[in-house]
């Protein structure tokens, strides 16, 4: 049975789970992740230890094991990389075999169904970020296994003018996509830091971004998110490879990645699909804490909201 409890980010929510469950003497981590993910950790003073994510995404399962027999660790953290499952089974066989907690991080894949139930509800503790998905002003989501009987209650942050416009605008989709439009400009792909996240806070969603949420319909959204991957994967099939050629069928996609051989033809693929009307980024921003991955320079995606 799970808790969940609702917070303007879902990074704010990972600090409070990681906390609550009593992770302290170490986490592992994929190599391929956003810095929020790592600055979180290392503000609360968590050793990190990474892993190799190869460009099936898939973790070095060998190397994992490695890591734990030769230092102090009581987590692993595993990604939904754009809302497709990873393998939940074999990571917590490797939990069980080494008395670990799986952090499931469902940023990508909020309301996303895998091995028998909702994705970011399998391991200990899961984070999820339904903002991603239908631009309220907060959304993240902490999903804690109530067998932790942490003493947490669903509280909610003050209205601000920015959160009231903010989701105005959820409810004016139309208008919302015009506005990226005048806002959208040539970006420097090579920049690494392209994306910066807010610094991290605790506060809590306001009540309008929650109510807003509740609201939907995610079986659909999930139905039609997958149906626009297609219609990408179909309209690049001749210059691009998608990572997936489909999403899991009742997944609730993110974005959709296109993998390339190198930066060149990477932000060749970018120009030319947001040149088409699309919004397309790179994917994670790095910043200072983030391992070398050399999947950052071949990665483009496409956000499925069109």
């Amino acid at each position: 049975m799970q808790i969940n409890i609702y917070y303007k980010y879902a990074r704010s929510a990972l600090k409070v789970g990681l906390r609550a469950i009593k992770i302290h003497k170490g986490i592992l981590l994929p190599n391929y992740i956003c810095a929020s993910v790592p600055a979180v950790i290392k503000d609360l003073n968590i050793p990190i230890y990474y892993y190799n994510i190869n460009e099936k995404f898939e973790p070095a399962l060998g190397q994992i094991e490695q890591i734990i027999r030769v230092n102090e660790v009581d987590g692993i953290l595993g990604v939904h990389y754009f809302g497709q499952p990873f393998n939940i089974p074999e990571y917590l066989k490797v939990c069980s075999k080494y008395s670990l907690k799986l952090i499931e991080d469902n940023a990508h894949g909020f309301g996303g169904i895998g091995f028998g139930g909702e994705l970011g509800k399998h391991g200990s503790i899961g984070i999820s970020s339904p903002r991603k998905f239908i631009n309220t002003y907060g959304g993240g989501v902490l999903h804690i296994n109530n067998s932790y009987r942490v003493n947490l209650e669903q509280e909610y942050s003050k209205k601000t003018v920015n959160s009231v416009f903010y989701n105005l605008l959820q409810r004016l989709p139309n208008i919302r996509k015009n506005l990226k439009k005048i806002k959208r400009k040539k970006q420097n792909w090579n920049n690494k830091n392209l994306y910066i996240d807010e610094k991290l806070g605790g506060e809590y969603i306001d009540i309008d971004s929650y109510n807003v949420i509740l609201r939907q319909n995610w079986v659909n959204i999930s139905k039609i998110r997958i149906e626009n991957w297609c219609i990408l994967v179909d309209k690049y099939r001749n210059i691009a490879n998608p990572v997936w050629a489909k999403p899991e069928r009742k997944s609730n996609p993110w974005a959709c990645p296109f993998i390339f051989r190198n930066k060149t033809e990477r932000n060749k693929f970018l120009d030319r699909v947001t040149s088409d009307g699309y919004e397309a980024f790179t994917w994670p921003y790095i910043g200072p804490t983030n391992p070398k991955n050399s999947l950052w320079e071949k990665i483009a995606c496409i956000n499925l909201d069109l």
